[in-house]
């Protein structure tokens, strides 16, 4: 059985869930790690995702966010703004699109 369906995958990519979500069948999974860097005004934060494979803990790859919300100039009733690396174009941010390629042979 090929690998991607061994983990509920489809269309030859790989389902990788979260660890505390994903199957006992499933060889990999990923975690995060968020750290507070500021906690009033702005809010910025740091978001560490590892992808992992389940058997042996062996990390796969990591993929690292920084996210930004408030530090505008008070403007009464508007919402604040906010920031994310993920709001770039070029930041590539599936990690398992990555991992897992199939290369022909």
């Amino acid at each position: 059985m090929p690998e991607y369906l061994r983990n509920e995958g489809k269309n030859g990519a790989i389902r990788v869930m979260p660890a505390d979500t994903s199957k006992e069948k499933h060889e990999y999974a990923w975690r995060s790690n968020t750290v507070e860097i500021h906690a009033s005004n702005p809010y910025v934060r740091r978001t560490e995702y590892t992808v992992f494979r389940k058997l042996d803990g062996q990390e796969l790859g990591k993929k690292i966010t920084f996210s930004r919300r408030g530090g505008d100039f008070p403007t009464g009733g508007m919402h604040e703004s906010s920031f994310s690396c993920n709001n770039v174009l070029v930041f590539d941010v599936n990690i398992i699109n990555k991992i897992f390629t199939i290369k022909e042979k």
